[in-house]
């Protein structure tokens, strides 16, 4: 079994809880249908994360991510 520190492997950001809250709630989801409200949300998500990350190699990760989870999901048969 493998202990993780989820707080010593977070990623630091430039952001306060103040601030993601109100990027969060900026996002709409009156035109998003109900089984893609979760994808939506994590994209929003990963958006803040990858502008607002504190070094700028986090940043790329998180960039980089989020576009292979755009990727992968377009290849998605729905």
């Amino acid at each position: 079994m493998r202990v993780r520190n989820r707080q010593k492997e977070a990623i630091p950001a430039n952001i306060t809880v103040e601030e993601l809250g109100k990027a969060m709630a900026q996002l709409d989801l009156s035109h998003v249908p109900m089984h893609k409200r979760r994808d939506a949300i994590m994209e929003h998500l990963g958006r803040i994360a990858s502008e607002t990350a504190a070094l700028p190699s986090d940043r790329q990760k998180l960039m980089s991510a989020r576009l292979l989870r755009a990727r992968l999901a377009a290849n998605e048969p729905e």
